[in-house]
């Protein structure tokens, strides 16, 4: 996420930084947006109180007060709309989008009726996220771009040693 944080939000960086946060989209590939698709599932499943591998946090007042745990709703809400930027756009907009960012607050604080409701509006996002993944739509490539990453970290290294350390 730091890397396309708008620069107005960046309280500091460095020359390195600068460059890093330029090198966004070489991170950015299909098996990124794969990894929001498991990350969603998980928040689904918490929300349904299945936990992996351990136990799930109980938000009782939040059950009690909507219905369902909201919380966990949101947040599989924004992993489906950040993974689908992704994968049809090549990018992660920070903040979210307006229309996104709404309806996710909206589901955070009780406007959507039902755990059923919201779990129709998570999983019409996610399905379009799986859909362009493995219809070959996606922008993006199907892996992150190792190479130029690797080329600059290497280089960053080096002139970090060499600045910083005389080496």
């Amino acid at each position: 996420l730091p890397l396309f944080a708008p620069a107005a939000s960046v309280y500091a960086s460095t020359e390195l930084g600068d460059e890093l946060r330029g090198l966004g989209s070489a991170f950015l590939s299909q098996r990124a947006a794969r990894r929001f698709v498991g990350y969603l599932d998980g928040q689904i499943d918490r929300m349904l109180g299945h936990a992996r591998g351990g136990k799930v946090p109980n938000r009782p007042e939040l059950v009690e007060r909507y219905g369902y745990d909201v919380k966990y709703a949101s947040h599989a809400l924004r992993l489906a709309y950040q993974g689908l930027e992704i994968a049809e756009h090549g990018r992660l907009t920070l903040p979210m989008p307006e229309a996104e960012r709404e309806h996710v607050r909206r589901l955070k604080t009780g406007g959507v009726a039902t755990m059923d409701d919201a779990l129709d509006q998570i999983r019409a996002v996610r399905n379009r996220l799986v859909e362009s993944l493995e219809s070959g739509s996606a922008v993006l490539p199907a892996e992150p771009d190792t190479d130029r990453i690797s080329v600059w970290s290497i280089e960053a290294h080096r002139r970090h040693w060499r600045d910083h350390h005389g080496f």
